[in-house]
């Protein structure tokens, strides 16, 4: 049967698959391992670190780098996408134990680290073309040499479009940052080491590999880190990003998006300027500028407030969501309601608010309104009383968040709306569906839709 398929439906099959049911496929016929190779070989896993330089553990890798070298491998005709990740840790008591530093055999040890930077820069240059990189470097055990070599690889990638680093808690002062071109889509996690307020100097290595993408459209930020000078260079040098996500929000992020048109994707995490007020200032910046200058174009809005502000979806901003006809992915938080309620646990009694219902039918009915929406994540913001609790550590503040989804939820069973809609609706983890409930079990001679719980619920039930 698989072999009546076409090659392109072949190629979907397997990409849907992991490796292991790929290599079953495989293995079935000559014809079928055939059409699934190239998809097969299309991702390769390098790990890095120091291990490979030893004589047991890094064997397997070793093997990998020079079946890359030799040329005799899948990967080297069909890689596209190469995941660069840590390998073992291996701590100063594994070196010891290592046998050429047991036996004490530095003339051995220095001709295997040789023999493998060799290697591994041969083994690079028998995958040029990739087309995607991503790059997590471990925060002890990368060599030098190794991010060197590593570096100088990507910024000689003549096909390379997507590139991620993930770097935690690494110095960005002696970090080798690649000097690519033509990247589409640049994907950056940067946790700095160490951590200062004043050190914004070390980011200019990042700043202008980002600012010299010329065709670069899509742009995820992840980190502490404010990119003032970023946001400046792109406006400067006119990179008009149609996809940006970050989770630090400034009067510079929003200067640069004034500055062009065509915005398609805006994903501001739960972001947080670290008061109610620097969060309300811009948020109503944001609403009053940004949101109405990228309405024609934008499709997919993720704006959800950490904690309580004018982020949050109210009758404020209402009138700026409604104006966003091409949007079909909308992610907002809602503030609790005036009145207080207490929970109580044990010993300890906290007073919380609870998600008001009008303002879940407000966002529900604005929404379902919208034409083209067909994903709708609500979040609850936070009190500004957690903002300096440690909240992963109280029982109490995550039951209190429980609690605000449970009135969430609530709401969004009771809510009806009128007129055809697809309509999915994110909750936590659950999800919940508009569906159109048949004529004969109309409620009060209504037409109404159902809301559903997919990931719990296989049939569809009449909430009459």
């Amino acid at each position: 049967m698989f072999l009546d398929l076409s090659t392109d439906l072949l190629e979907a099959i397997n990409k849907e698959l992991d490796s292991s049911d790929q290599a079953r496929l495989r293995a079935v016929c000559r014809e079928l391992d055939g059409a699934s190779r190239h998809v097969f070989f299309s991702r390769l896993v390098l790990r890095t670190g120091e291990h490979i330089s030893g004589l047991r553990r890094g064997e397997s890798d070793l093997e990998l780098l020079r079946a890359l070298a030799a040329g005799k491998t899948g990967w080297n005709a069909h890689v596209r996408k190469i995941d660069f990740v840590p390998g073992p840790y291996v701590g100063p008591e594994r070196k010891k134990k290592l046998s050429f530093l047991r036996l004490g055999k530095e003339k051995k040890r220095q001709a295997r680290q040789r023999e493998v930077e060799v290697l591994f820069q041969s083994a690079l240059s028998k995958v040029m073309n990739v087309r995607a990189i991503s790059w997590k470097v471990a925060q002890y055990e990368d060599p030098l040499w190794q991010r060197e070599a590593i570096a100088n690889f990507i910024s000689r990638a003549p096909a390379l479009e997507e590139f991620g680093l993930d770097m935690i808690h690494i110095s960005l002062d002696s970090f080798p940052v690649p000097s690519a071109r033509g990247l589409r889509k640049l994907d950056l996690t940067v946790y700095p080491w160490p951590r200062s307020d004043d050190n914004a100097g070390q980011y200019n290595s990042i700043t202008q590999l980002i600012a010299a993408q010329e065709h670069l459209t899509c742009l995820v930020l992840n980190g502490p880190v404010q990119w003032t000078e970023l946001w400046v260079a792109l406006r400067e040098a006119q990179i008009h990003l149609a996809e940006i996500t970050t989770t630090i929000v400034s009067p510079d992020l929003f200067k640069y998006l004034l500055s062009y048109t065509g915005l398609r994707k805006l994903d501001l995490g739960c972001q947080d300027a670290g008061s109610q007020a620097g969060n309300d200032r811009l948020a109503d910046t944001f609403h009053e500028t940004v949101l109405p200058h990228h309405a024609d174009s934008l499709v997919e809005l993720s704006c959800p407030g950490r904690y309580e502000s004018r982020f949050s979806f109210g009758a404020h901003n209402m009138h700026v969501i409604s104006q966003l006809p091409q949007l079909t992915s909308l992610a907002m938080s809602l503030n609790s309601a005036a009145r207080e309620s207490t929970y109580s646990q044990s010993s300890e009694s906290l007073v919380y608010t609870e998600i008001e219902p009008t303002s879940v039918n407000l966002l529900l009915d604005t929404a379902s309104n919208l034409p083209t929406l067909r994903n709708l994540t609500i979040h609850a913001a936070d009190s500004d009383r957690f903002r300096n609790m440690c909240c992963c550590g109280y029982d109490s503040v995550r039951n209190l968040r429980e609690l605000q989804k449970t009135s969430i939820t609530r709401s969004l069973r009771e809510f009806r709306c009128a007129g055809e809609n697809r309509l999915e609706v994110h909750v936590g983890e659950e999800v919940y569906g508009l569906r159109l409930v048949d004529s004969v079990g109309v409620c009060q001679g209504g037409t109404f839709y159902e809301y559903y719980l997919k990931s719990k619920i296989p049939s569809l039930e009449s909430c009459c």
